[in-house]
């Protein structure tokens, strides 16, 4: 049942984030380290640049994460 529950807040604050993402202007992710640190983050992050069309950037350690020649990449920051 803990599961269920932590899952279900997840999914709640998910909802959030794309609500929040859909009604931007101009919206863009910057991704960071972290995401090479969680285990099938990078293919999470590609799977939310496509599916919601997000424009993507990344620090010096999330270099790579995001193919720097897929259309919505804008390559790393600075």
């Amino acid at each position: 049942k803990i599961i269920d529950k932590m899952n279900l807040l997840t999914n709640r604050k998910l909802d959030k984030v794309i609500k929040a993402f859909n009604k931007a202007k101009k919206p863009l992710l910057l991704v960071g380290n972290g995401v090479n640190l969680s285990p099938g983050a990078p293919a999470s992050l590609l799977k939310l640049v496509n599916t919601l069309n997000l424009m993507a950037t990344n620090t010096l350690h999330a270099k790579g994460v995001l193919d720097e020649t897929h259309t919505n990449s804008l390559k790393m920051l600075g």
